[in-house]
């Protein structure tokens, strides 16, 4: 039995924002019922699962296709990129009337982009704070990204701005103002 030679494989590139989900290329062999075969390198171990990422990186996926009545095409290779979420977070607009207590910063707001679905903040350190009545500026100092189910740390995925934010403290009898923070 003699073998067909003409078996080929052609794999696409992809490029695409982190979303917190799995990625991978897309490939496609050119005769109908082969088998696809992914690995990380040319010549390195393969198998018929898809090479799936999910964190900001590049990676070189390599893809051959095997059939029974054919030689096995040669490798071919695709370039993943997943590239950093940008945010912009500030910390949320505070404010009071006077009352002598401390008024600080608490939680943030994402006032540009978004987080991916699966991840949510887990930490945040800010600075300013104001006793007394006026305005005045407060910011983020840290700010740690986690994914919600697995807790794993995906900071490193974002591109992330801070802004800053206003705490006001108004004496009784006076109005407060919504301070915008652009």
């Amino acid at each position: 039995v003699t073998l067909g030679t003409n078996l080929a494989v052609t794999a696409n590139n992809k490029d695409v924002v982190y979303n917190a989900e799995e990625h991978s290329i897309s490939a496609a062999a050119n005769i109908a019922d082969s088998t696809l075969w992914y690995g990380t390198t040319s010549d390195g171990s393969f198998s018929t699962t898809k090479q799936l990422k999910d964190e900001v990186g590049k990676y070189d996926i390599w893809v051959k296709a095997s059939h029974p009545k054919y030689i096995s095409s040669p490798a071919v290779k695709a370039e993943l990129e997943i590239t950093k979420r940008a945010i912009t977070v500030k910390p949320q607009d505070e404010q009071k009337f006077y009352d002598g207590t401390l008024l600080k910063p608490t939680t943030s707001a994402v006032i540009n982009g978004s987080i991916a679905t699966k991840d949510v903040i887990d930490k945040q350190t800010f600075k300013g704070s104001i006793t007394n009545p006026g305005i005045t500026t407060s910011s983020i100092t840290a700010l740690t990204l986690k994914r919600a189910v697995e807790g794993k740390d995906v900071t490193d995925n974002y591109k992330i701005t801070k802004d800053f934010g206003s705490l006001q403290i108004a004496t009784a009898g006076s109005l407060l103002l919504k301070v915008d923070g652009n």
